[in-house]
């Protein structure tokens, strides 16, 4: 029996589908995938601070990019390095909830690598929505739900799967 509640229901559930971003919310270089993804709190990822110093120090920083506060690498921006794999790193000092575009590489320029950027950190852990990037390269927009939310994120080599 189709009833009001169920009716509702339907139209809620349709207009959260149509709310979702699609592939094309995003836009991307050659040869990379992004995906959104949600992870709860109690499967966060630990996360330490980046510094500054680290960030500008090339000397074993295994994954290196940019971040931008407007789309197509637009405004202002910073570089950023993370000197362990699967670590989570907060954002800059000044960068968190404000990247709408980025940049993401290994530092030896060689081989595929896997970021997931994350909405939220509660002091301790990454965790929240997340927007997973595969490949090397720029991302020109975060889409609408990354937008400026950005604040924490982790990378490591790319293993068939991310």
């Amino acid at each position: 029996m189709f009833t009001r509640t169920l009716a509702t229901s339907v139209v809620a559930l349709l207009g959260s589908v149509a709310a979702m971003p699609s592939p094309a919310d995003f836009v991307a270089g050659p040869r990379m995938e992004i995906k959104l993804d949600y992870v709860p709190i109690d499967q966060g990822i630990e996360a330490v601070e980046m510094p500054n110093t680290t960030i500008n120090a090339r000397e074993n920083i295994f994954f290196t990019g940019t971040f931008w506060e407007d789309k197509n690498e637009g405004g202002a921006s910073t570089g950023w390095g993370m000197p362990s794999i699967g670590v989570g790193y907060t954002m800059p000092t000044g960068w968190n909830d404000r990247v709408s575009s980025l940049y993401q590489a290994s530092a030896s320029g060689d081989g595929y690598l896997c970021c997931r950027w994350y909405n939220d950190f509660d002091g301790s852990k990454c965790y929240g929505s997340s927007l997973i990037i595969t490949g090397k390269g720029y991302v020109n927009y975060v889409g609408d739900a990354q937008n400026d939310q950005i604040s924490c994120g982790a990378c490591w080599t790319y293993q068939g799967v991310c």
